[in-house]
C-alpha cells in the first residue's frame, strides 16, 4: 500500500485541506486581530532583539526574553504613571471643559439670522446634556454590556502579550519548521520568497521610523511657535503616537488641547478657549498633509509602490478594517505584490530570484543574522555547483 495517490485524488485533498482551513479561519476571525497585533509587535522589536543579540553575544533566545520583559516593564510603568496624573487632573481639566461650555453656550443660544433663515443653534444644548447625563448615568444593561467588553479586551491584551513573547523568542524555530512542511524541492524558493517579503516589511518599518521623526519635528516647531507649554513633550509624543494611523496622531492633539484650555499660551494674547481652537486647527492642517502627501510618498518610497495606490489602499484599510488594517495594508500590499511576480515568474519560465545572491546556510543581512539564517543541517553545495556548470 506504497502507492502514490493519483493526481485527481491529491488535487481533492489539496481543495479539501484549503477548504477547511479557510474555515477554521472565518470560524476563528475575532483571533486573528490579536495574533496579526501580536506578530506586528513582535516585528516591531525583532530589530531591537537582533541588535541586542550581537551587541552582547548572547544567543537570540536569550535577548529575545531580555528585550521583551524590558519593553513589557516600561509599558507597564508608562501606564501606570501617566493612570494617576490623568486621575490628579481630572478636575482641572472637568472644570476647564465647563468653562468652554459656559462660554460657548452664550453664542449658541443668539440666533443666527442668515436672511430669511434663522438658525437656532440653542436646541441643542438639551441634547448635548442629555447623552452627557446618559453617559454618566448608564442602565443596568449598559454596564452588563460593559463589563462584557472589558472582559473580552482583557484577554485580547493577554493573548497578545503571551503570544509576542513567543514570536520574539521562538521565531527561528518556528519559521523553520513551517519550512520543514513544504516539499523539499520547493524550500529554496519559499527562503528565498520569505526573505524578500521580510525586505519589504522592513523597509516599511524604515519608513515609519522617518515618518515619525518628520511629524514629531513639525508638530514640536509648530508647537513652539504657537507657545503651547511643554511644546517639546506633546511634540515627540504626537510624532512617536504616528505609528497608529489617524488615532495616533489625534491622541497626542487631544493632550495638546488640554495643555492649552488649562494653560493657555505662553506669548499669545488669546483666551485658552481660543488657543485650544488653535491648537485644533493646525491639528486639522497638519494631518491632511501629512494623510494626503507625506505618509503615502514616504511609505511608498519605502516599499516601491505608487503612492496614490498606498493612498488608497490606506483609506480602504481604514473604512473596512480599521486602524490594525491601515497599519499594516501597506507591507501587505507590497508582500502580494512579491508573491504576483514570483507566480508570474514561474508561469513564464522566467528566473523569478536573478538579482539575489543569497547562498543557502548565510544570511543576507548581518543586522538580522537569526532571521535569515538557515539550519546548519540544511546547508547546500549551491556555489561548487554553479561553478561546475560554469
Amino acid at each position: 500500500m506504497n502507492e502514490k495517490w493519483s493526481q485527481p485524488a491529491r488535487y481533492f485533498v489539496i481543495s479539501l485541506l484549503v477548504f477547511l482551513v479557510l474555515l477554521f479561519l472565518f470560524y476563528v476571525r475575532d483571533l486573528l486581530r490579536p495574533l496579526i497585533t501580536a506578530g506586528f509587535v513582535a516585528y516591531l522589536l525583532s530589530p531591537v532583539v537582533a541588535y541586542f543579540s550581537r551587541l552582547t553575544k548572547l544567543s537570540r533566545k536569550v535577548s529575545g526574553n531580555i528585550v521583551y520583559f524590558v519593553a513589557l516593564a516600561l509599558m507597564i510603568g508608562l501606564i501606570s504613571s501617566i493612570i494617576p496624573v490623568m486621575i490628579s487632573q481630572e478636575k482641572a481639566i472637568a472644570e476647564a471643559f465647563s468653562m468652554v461650555v459656559e462660554q460657548v453656550e452664550p453664542v449658541l443660544v443668539t440666533p443666527v439670522v442668515i436672511g430669511p433663515i434663522t438658525i437656532n443653534l440653542g436646541l441643542i444644548i438639551p441634547a448635548i446634556q442629555k447623552v452627557f447625563t446618559q453617559a454618566a448615568n448608564p442602565v443596568l444593561q449598559d454596564a452588563v454590556r460593559y463589563v462584557e467588553n472589558i472582559t473580552r479586551n482583557a484577554v485580547y491584551v493577554l493573548l497578545i502579550v503571551v503570544v509576542t513573547y513567543y514570536f520574539m523568542t521562538d521565531w527561528a524555530e518556528i519559521r523553520e519548521w513551517l519550512l520543514g512542511l513544504a516539499p523539499e524541492n520547493s524550500r529554496h524558493d519559499i527562503r528565498h520568497l520569505y526573505w524578500n517579503i521580510r525586505s519589504v516589511w522592513l523597509n516599511y518599518l524604515r519608513g515609519q521610523i522617518v515618518l515619525m521623526l518628520i511629524v514629531g519635528m513639525v508638530f514640536t516647531i509648530i508647537y513652539l511657535l504657537i507657545g503651547l507649554p511643554g511644546a517639546i513633550i506633546v511634540g515627540a509624543l504626537t510624532g512617536l503616537l504616528t505609528l497608529i494611523p489617524d488615532v495616533g496622531p489625534l491622541i497626542g492633539t487631544i493632550v495638546a488641547v488640554i495643555v492649552a484650555l488649562l494653560k493657555g499660551s505662553t506669548y499669545l494674547p488669546i483666551s485658552n478657549l481660543f488657543f485650544a481652537l488653535l491648537v485644533i486647527a493646525t491639528y486639522g492642517v497638519l494631518i491632511a498633509i501629512k494623510n494626503v502627501w507625506l505618509r503615502p510618498f514616504i511609505m511608498g518610497r519605502s516599499v516601491r509602490m505608487h503612492e496614490g495606490l498606498v493612498f488608497v489602499g490606506i483609506l480602504g484599510a481604514v473604512i473596512y478594517e480599521g486602524i490594525l488594517g491601515a497599519l499594516i495594508v501597506v507591507p501587505v500590499m507590497a508582500s502580494i505584490g512579491v508573491l504576483g511576480r514570483y507566480i508570474r515568474s514561474r508561469m513564464l519560465g522566467i528566473p523569478p530570484f536573478p538579482d539575489h545572491k543569497i547562498e543557502e546556510g548565510q544570511t543576507s543581512d548581518e543586522s538580522l543574522p537569526e532571521i535569515t539564517r538557515m539550519h546548519p543541517k540544511q546547508k547546500t553545495n549551491t556555489p561548487k555547483t554553479v561553478k561546475a556548470a560554469k
